[in-house]
């Protein structure tokens, strides 16, 4: 593991001198947060219903219902074409064009941060003292972040060890890449729209015949045909648009909407504030008086070309969980918390499972030692890709569904 390139033992996150800033989370600090990435699932792996107790065939049966969605899903296929006609699906149709389309450096945002203490003299002396990286810095590296048109956004960084492999690299079938921690792949199973589907939610708008592309996330070699979006926002508002898109069409869904805001979670001890995490995005519940947030969101204008993003989403987990636990003990020992995660065009869903032990390390308390978060992520769901965009839509509608029954029986985070 790597951890032993940093010493004989974890460093507790409470115990780090100094955290990094500006979305620049490092190798040690991500150690510390005690978070396993398991091998990615992909498309055709993904199976919500025995895995979740999902209902994807309700949900798809439900879309298959809604005007345009299954023609928006097959013109996005064929490469979102120039003739708009889609009724609810326009606006989406339209932010998902210019994802596609814009060929501008990036400028991502910053959404890790230290307190202000970090960033002054002292502050600053300490980091070079201890050669950590400043603010406006890669996570492991000098260069910044740049990118200019026909080339890739890949930051330098130690992340780099661990790249996302180009699919004739994979053993046999596509996969996501190597676990930071574990390292290995997942085999691929035949995957078709029938064992989503049952047999009573079969109509003619949605054939269970119809199969699903499976495919690898954008290699680096492919990078130069999906240069970043130039603006971070682009991408989160395509993402919340097919988020609200595919959940207005159930009535319990309708006065919960997915949000735009960028909400900070802070992680503290009782004395000073160790770093705040910023998403892209929230589904809001409100909860005695208090909003909390069910599910988070994170975007990312460039594809991914190494693990450096999942150590970034790990920081923005952790501060969630300690800033909104959930107070009651969970029926089989694990808790459960959804991101979605959209890397330009690519779509990944996250799901954080973790224990109260977790929680208490998270705290400062008492833990066990063996105790980690574990990351598990399906995907990547390309729009263009068949099927994908269909799959994900009864996807995102069953999460949404599950997560707000949960949420009105004080159950937000165990499902």
């Amino acid at each position: 593991m790597r951890a032993a390139a940093l010493g004989p033992q974890f460093q507790a996150i409470h115990n780090l001198d100094s955290l990094k800033s500006g979305s620049k989370i490092g190798e040690e600090q991500f150690l510390a947060l005690r978070v396993y990435w398991a091998p990615a699932k992909t498309v055709g792996q993904i199976d919500p219903k025995s895995d979740y107790g999902l209902s994807i065939s309700e949900a798809a049966s439900n879309l298959a219902h809604v005007n345009h969605w299954r023609s928006y899903c097959h013109t996005v296929e064929g490469g979102l074409g120039n003739d708009p006609n889609f009724g609810r699906f326009d606006l989406l149709w339209s932010f998902q064009k210019q994802v596609q389309q814009i060929y501008k450096p990036v400028r991502e945002s910053d959404k890790i941060s230290s307190p202000v203490s970090s960033r002054t003299r002292m502050g600053i002396a300490l980091r070079q003292k201890t050669d950590q990286p400043s603010s406006s810095k890669n996570p492991f590296s000098g260069m910044g972040h740049t990118a200019s048109p026909g080339q890739t956004f890949r930051p330098s960084s130690k992340f780099d060890q661990y790249p996302l492999p180009h699919p004739s690299q994979a053993p046999s079938t596509p996969s996501k890449g190597k676990s930071v921690a574990h390292g290995a792949s997942t085999p691929e199973t035949p995957f078709s729209v029938s064992m989503v589907l049952e047999n009573e939610y079969d109509t003619p708008s949605f054939p269970q015949s119809m199969d699903i592309d499976d495919l690898s996330p954008a290699a680096t070699s492919e990078d130069y045909q999906f240069p970043p979006a130039d603006d971070e926002q682009t991408v989160n508002t395509a993402l919340i648009l097919a988020l609200n898109a595919v959940c207005l069409s159930r009535q319990r869904l309708v006065d919960f909407p997915w949000s735009l805001e960028r909400k900070a979670f802070i992680f503290k001890t009782p004395s000073k504030k160790l770093y705040e995490a910023r998403t892209d995005g929230h589904l809001r519940f409100n909860r005695d008086g208090k909003d909390i947030s069910l599910a988070i969101l994170e975007v990312k204008a460039g594809i991914r070309t190494n693990t450096w993003p999942q150590a970034q989403e790990s920081a923005q987990m952790a501060a969630w969980i300690h800033a909104e636990p959930d107070a009651g003990p969970p029926e089989n020992g694990k808790y459960r918390r959804l991101m979605i995660s959209q890397d330009r065009h690519e779509v990944w869903i996250i799901i954080a499972e973790y224990t109260r032990d977790y929680v208490k390390y998270l705290r400062g308390e008492k833990y066990d030692d063996d105790t980690f978060m574990a990351m598990r992520e399906f995907g990547p769901f390309n729009p263009e890709s068949k099927g994908h965009l269909l799959l994900l839509g009864a996807c995102l509608q069953a999460f949404t569904l599950r997560l707000l029954e949960k949420a009105r029986g004080n159950e937000p985070f165990r499902w």
